[in-house]
């Protein structure tokens, strides 16, 4: 999962309170922030009738007009939350009311973050050596297609080889996170450089921008992986009306959260032939997360009881979710697991929150929202043992999201239990989660790698496919 300790997790929609006390502030105010790559943080301030609104922008992740959940002036100083990914900033005015010199803190995450008057220019657009530039050497149409159900259209990309004919099609399914239809992350563009490889080697490929992302419309915020997969379903339905395509040969490819989306459609559809795993987890929700936060506090040199800390409060956060009881009474008791959790924060990262309540209500509503409670709970073994067709499950051994070991041991036993044997399972030596080949495989790594896909992953990829399709 592309974690949300990070601000490569930003989502789209969110709802605004507060009241002002000095319209000064209002304008826009522009920052950089490391978070082992530079990325630059707007916010777009305004006062209407006494009241301060704000958005925020990540133009290196082309994410626009983010709603602020609650902004407030103080004297000389501005804090800021969003509250879907417990996001919060505090800074102080300068008294030319030219600078806020601040910190933002995301998760265990505290950061520097200083905001002028004045536009930053310090990181521009990257093109990565894998990165494939038009003209291209195939066939390439932007495309839409509806999910009628949720009312969302969903915009992408189609590929096919330049010869016309009927082709094998691949349809690339994104991690957690917003993701616009190359997956960009870091600044590299994995999903371009999959659907580039793969046409070229014969197959059509569809990917396509998440709901409430890019050019496709609906609410990121609101969704759920069970969502996320009707949109793949839609577009699956999309591909099967074209002449282009056979229909016979639907391939899905899902990358993180999108390798618990695969299964799940495979194991309801007949329609899909084969079904790729990239870093895809075998294991539950929650056992993800605590896996995935344990290594990466590691990772970032967070001491041991803090940690500990960390794994208690997700256990215990995940049992109340999993309750049938409503959200109101799911906030009841996630409230004083929240507050103990405080009393394991850092004085740094307390910072960031004016209040212990404040951090209580931002815990809450993050772990109740629809996308985190849903991931939380979602088991993928029951799909996993329903799935027929042929699954390649691919891990890197350095990435520290989604662990190579219990995740590929995971995937095997649920498909060995549902009796499918025609399954090959793939531990990349030297691979991180988007398989790069990584030194520490790190999330903060990911920007200073040249590559953006593994060329022996890429092989593999399509050796695989190439072999399974013809059978």
């Amino acid at each position: 999962m592309k974690k949300t300790l990070f601000l490569i997790a930003l989502v789209a929609v969110f709802f605004n309170h507060a009241w002002a006390q000095n319209n000064t502030i209002a304008g826009t105010w522009h920052g950089a922030v490391n978070v082992g790559i530079q990325l630059r943080i707007d916010f777009h301030i305004s006062n209407e009738a006494g009241l301060l609104k704000a958005t925020m922008d990540s133009p290196d992740q082309k994410a626009y007009g983010i709603e602020v959940d609650e902004i407030n002036l103080k004297a000389d100083t501005l804090k800021l939350k969003i509250n879907r990914i417990g996001f919060t900033y505090s800074g102080i005015y300068s008294e030319d009311k030219q600078i806020i010199e601040g910190k933002f803190s995301q998760g265990g995450l505290v950061k520097e973050l200083n905001l002028s008057r004045n536009e930053s220019k310090e990181v521009a657009e990257k093109h990565f050596p894998q990165e494939p530039l038009p003209p291209f050497a195939y066939h390439s149409e932007a495309v839409s297609f509806t999910n009628s159900k949720d009312k969302v259209n969903l915009s992408g990309t189609f590929s096919r080889p330049q010869k016309e004919g009927k082709y094998p099609v691949v349809v690339l399914i994104s991690g957690s996170g917003p993701q616009d239809r190359d997956e960009n992350i870091s600044g590299h563009k994995p999903f371009l450089v999959i659907a580039d490889y793969l046409t070229k080697q014969g197959f059509a490929v569809l990917r396509f921008d998440d709901r409430g992302f890019g050019k496709s419309t609906g609410s990121f915020a609101n969704s759920s992986l069970y969502n996320f997969a009707g949109d793949v379903v839609a577009g699956i339905d999309y591909l099967k009306t074209r002449t282009d395509v056979d229909a016979k040969k639907i391939i899905l490819i899902g990358h993180s959260e999108g390798g618990y989306i695969a299964p799940m459609i495979a194991s309801k559809s007949k329609d899909i032939a084969l079904i790729v795993l990239l870093a895809g987890p075998g294991v539950k929700g929650v056992e993800v997360l605590q896996t995935q936060n344990r290594q990466i506090l590691e990772a970032n040199n967070i001491g041991k009881e803090r940690i500990d800390a960390e794994l208690q409060t997700i256990k215990e956060s995940a049992e109340v979710l999993a309750s049938s009881k409503d959200s109101l009474a799911k906030a009841m008791e996630l409230k004083p697991i929240f507050e103990r959790h405080w009393t394991k924060v850092s004085e740094v990262e307390k910072t960031a929150f004016p209040s212990e309540d404040a951090f209580v209500r931002s815990r809450i509503r993050v772990w109740l929202s629809p996308w985190f409670s849903a991931f939380v709970n979602f088991d993928p073994k029951p799909y996993l043992e329903k799935v027929k067709c042929p699954v390649l499950a691919m891990n890197g051994t350095k990435d520290i999201q989604v662990y190579y070991k219990e995740n590929l041991e995971a995937l095997k036993n649920a498909l060995d239990k549902g009796g499918n044997k025609r399954c090959t399972f793939a531990a990349m030596e030297g691979l991180n989660h988007l398989f790069q080949t990584a030194n520490k495989g790190t999330v903060d790594e990911y920007s200073t790698l040249e590559e953006t896909f593994s060329p022996k992953a890429l092989q593999l990829l399509g050796d695989w496919l190439k072999q399974e399709i013809i059978r």
